[in-house]
């Protein structure tokens, strides 16, 4: 029996908040009549529940099937989490977070129950590697008002939507989201019809380039209009292609005096040195380059002038009090006096400050549970409520990136989206944001414009400047030139957003003409070949560019290798290629089969093939 029909014959189940459970072999008994529905020959499915009992039925999760998969505990494994900072691989038996930030229930201390306590929970997608066995995806192809589960544990699967306690009653029907159930010998194949079905439901957000620009925060602490300038000015002289300049947290920018968020914007809020974010984005203007906006909509930290104001525009708590999570109090997206409060903030930035590209941060926390204004909303409709309602005067000519987002709940309402974690100038962030990012390569251009965060290529960060006007440093990076070398071939393999985060006056030339290069081959997000027995393996990647395709390959090792690299792909025909260093120029030789390259220890090279 193959996966996707061992599924097919799992039994589901309905939770209700109690934790009482009621199987599906008891549904007659409690007038629940659950059907199951196929669409595009099989692929996808869509599960719709029916109370024909004469009681209320308050349901926790609905679960579309549960069981045991019947493959081995030691099958490799990937899945997404919630958030942007959660993804999990590794076995059944042995799951390992990828990032620096944990699960989802322990990064947010969601309370566990007896449905999750002893079973990895993870969320959008799972996808199996079994040796010998086509492999196998199952993912959710709308996100329009429940939240998808998958739970396991070694072979045990559950899949369930979280109905977050709403209350089904006599006579009414739900309709959950729609899933997928694939299996393919191609693993990229079922990811690319994935896409295909997810944007039958939400269509993607489209824009006319993969935007480019420099951010602040990777190099400044505190948004100083002097820095800002400075900046500006640079890239104006030095790499006018960038085009824009993203003034990130620490600036000051509340157009309301009384409602300052010091969560990101409005205010210093731990970052340094501000000034008022209309003057910073003039003075970027008077270069001739492009000012870019940030905003963190949904969180208000703990104490702040908002929720003392209008505590009933936040998410409750049991007891009426806006809910904290992580310090930060939630705007509620089913008020529309908080939904209007943010709408109004970003027609603000739009037309007090001039800007047409805007990074919303942490949107994550306005799907976070909680008592809401509209008890009959969902999490996800209220993010997704919130979301439409804040963007729709600007997005028709302005680039709306998502940030720290929930995935799923995000589609189809942001043009980009950061796939990874932020970056930082230490080994160990280049090599887990890589893996993070080539997990979701799939994404670019299918859901959104994939933004990896930005570029390093220096060693001297985060400056400000004193109560004497001098700068000063407080990163000074130990990276070898490999590791330099191997996240350069990760800002290439991404084939998405490409912002600078170096201080572009203090640049050299060479590294300025790497970002140059870096800018000419976005487009596509390169495929990774698989290992010998069909596990995921990130260390060759290869994509296509005007005139000819690119390989990268990658070290992610302590000691120094020997890679043999194939000159074709899988399903490329074989064909002879001239073959040069895509940094140097310099012709490496013509090929028709293989070819060998030395990597260091944390390395990364590229190739151009013509």
């Amino acid at each position: 029996m193959s996966i996707k029909q061992a599924i097919l014959s799992m039994p589901g189940a309905i939770r209700l908040t109690d934790c009482t459970v009621i199987p599906q072999s008891r549904f007659k008994e409690f007038g629940i009549c659950f059907k199951r529905v196929a669409n595009y020959d099989g692929d996808t499915f869509r599960v719709t529940i029916t109370n024909n009992g004469a009681a209320p039925l308050k349901i926790k999760e609905v679960v579309l099937f549960h069981g045991d998969l019947g493959v081995s505990p030691d099958t490799e494994f990937y899945a997404d989490g919630f958030r942007m900072l959660a993804q999990y691989n590794g076995t059944l038996n042995n799951p390992q977070v990828i990032g620096s930030y944990g699960t989802d229930v322990d990064f947010f201390k969601f309370e566990k129950n007896v449905f999750n306590e002893d079973k990895w929970t993870c969320n959008n997608v799972f996808n199996l590697l079994p040796k010998g066995q086509p492999y196998f995806l199952a993912g959710f192809t709308s996100c329009n008002k429940y939240q998808s589960v998958f739970r396991f544990k070694d072979s045990y699967l559950e899949c369930s939507m979280d109905t977050e306690g709403l209350t089904l009653l006599p006579r009414r029907s739900w309709e959950m989201e729609e899933f997928a159930l694939m299996e393919s010998c191609d693993n990229d194949e079922l990811f690319a019809k994935l896409g295909d079905y997810v944007r039958d439901n939400h269509p993607r957000m489209k824009w006319h380039e993969i935007p480019l620009g420099w951010c602040s925060y990777h190099s400044c602490r505190g948004v100083h209009i002097d820095i800002m300038a400075e900046q500006a000015a640079a890239m104006a002289k030095r790499i006018p292609e960038l085009q824009r300049v993203q003034v990130d947290a620490g600036y000051s920018g509340a157009p309301f005096r009384d409602v300052r968020n010091t969560s990101g914007s409005g205010g210093a809020g731990g970052h340094g040195i501000t000034n008022y974010l209309p003057d910073v984005c003039n003075k970027i203007r008077e270069t001739g380059m492009e000012a870019a906006g940030y905003w963190s909509p949904f969180i208000y930290n703990v104490g702040t002038a908002l929720p003392e104001a209008h505590p009933d525009w936040f998410v409750q708590d049991e007891n009426g009090n806006p809910i904290v999570y992580r310090n930060r109090n939630i705007l509620d997206g089913t008020n529309p006096e908080a939904r209007r409060f943010q709408r109004s903030y970003l027609n603000w930035m739009y037309n007090a400050c001039g800007l047409r590209y805007f990074k919303l941060d942490f949107t994550e926390y306005g799907t976070l549970p909680g008592v809401r204004f509209d008890p009959t909303k969902t999490g996800v409709e209220a993010y997704r409520m919130a979301m439409e309602e804040m963007t729709r005067d600007v997005r028709g000519d302005s680039f709306i990136l998502n940030c720290n987002a929930p995935f799923w709940p995000g589609l189809g309402l942001s043009h980009g989206n950061r796939t990874s974690n932020d970056i930082h100038r230490r080994w160990p962030i280049f090599k887990m944001n890589a893996l993070e990012q080539f997990s979701r390569n799939w994404q670019h251009s299918t859901l959104w414009i994939n933004d990896p965060d930005g570029v390093e290529l220096t060693r001297i960060g985060k400056v400000r400047l004193n109560e004497n006007g001098e700068k000063e440093y407080a990163e000074t990076a130990t990276l070898t030139d490999a590791e330099f070398e191997f996240h350069k071939a990760f800002v290439i393999a991404c084939g998405g957003m490409v912002m600078g985060g170096d201080l572009l006056d203090e640049m050299t030339d060479e590294q300025i003409e790497v970002m140059k290069k870096m800018i000419t081959v976005r487009g596509e997000a390169a495929k990774f070949d698989y290992s010998a027995d069909g596990g995921r393996e990130f260390n060759i990647g290869r994509k296509n560019i005007e005139g000819g395709k690119l390989i990268c390959v990658f070290n992610w090792s302590d000691d120094d290798k020997t890679y043999t690299v194939n000159v074709s792909g899988k399903n490329e025909k074989p064909a002879g290629y001239t073959i040069t260093d895509f940094w140097s120029d310099k012709k490496i030789g013509d090929f028709a089969d293989t070819f060998t390259v030395d990597v260091p220890a944390h390395g990364g090279r590229v190739f151009k093939l013509v």
